[in-house]
């Protein structure tokens, strides 16, 4: 298994080798020999904005893409969301610790009816504050998608799902909660989960595929 590169929850991205490194990472892209990769970042340019591609032949795989939808810390800043991540692989669309602000920008590229399933690291309402507008903008629809799986923690996101009455969002979504360390399989990937020290309960999350 190649390591491409990481991502992590605090907006910056790095290289395997690179200058860029993280110091806490929370979410690692794995993908294996001969896949075609490429990893797009794309928010508003700043400061801590990188954007890399890097692609693995042969192009006959199915390739991972992976947008970076926000990166600033505990709030969002006038040019850049919270923590937000859009992985792509064989047409299938995983939205990943979807934080403050990262709706629109996720809008800016699939629709909310798009997104086939979404994993949180943790309840912090930095990384998944945006799972109440992309619920509401599904089930408010006039042509509501079929229920949204959400992958989390035990308890992770009760407090945003509380937001609204449980009949606005009643058939919306489906919560398919993991415990870490473990395995499982979301889509073409294969997540592994290990807990990490944090205020709350906190998922390291690694995907791999193909």
């Amino acid at each position: 298994v190649h390591r491409l590169g990481w991502l992590g929850g605090f907006g910056a991205l790095g290289r395997l080798g690179g200058e860029r490194r993280l110091h806490f990472v929370r979410l690692f892209v794995f993908v294996p020999p001969g896949l075609a990769v490429q990893t797009v970042h794309r928010p508003t340019p700043g400061p801590m904005n990188t954007r890399f591609d890097g692609a693995i032949t042969p192009p006959n795989r199915a390739s991972i893409v992976v947008t970076v939808l926000g990166g600033s810390g505990a709030w969002p800043t006038a040019r850049q969301a919270c923590s937000g991540y859009l992985a792509e692989s064989d047409g299938f669309l995983l939205l990943i610790d979807p934080g403050y602000a990262t709706l629109p920008r996720l809008l800016e590229h699939a629709e909310a009816s798009a997104v086939d399933a979404v994993l949180i690291s943790h309840g912090h309402a930095d990384h998944c504050a945006d799972l109440s507008p992309l619920l509401r903008a599904r089930a408010l629809s006039d042509d509501p998608p079929d229920a949204l799986a959400v992958h989390t923690l035990p308890g992770a996101v009760d407090a945003v799902l509380a937001l609204d009455a449980p009949r606005m969002l009643a058939g919306s979504y489906v919560l398919r909660e993991f415990t870490a360390p473990g395995r499982f399989s979301i889509g073409p990937f294969e997540v592994s989960s290990w807990m990490l020290p944090h205020f709350v309960p906190n998922a390291g999350l690694r995907l791999t595929a193909g």
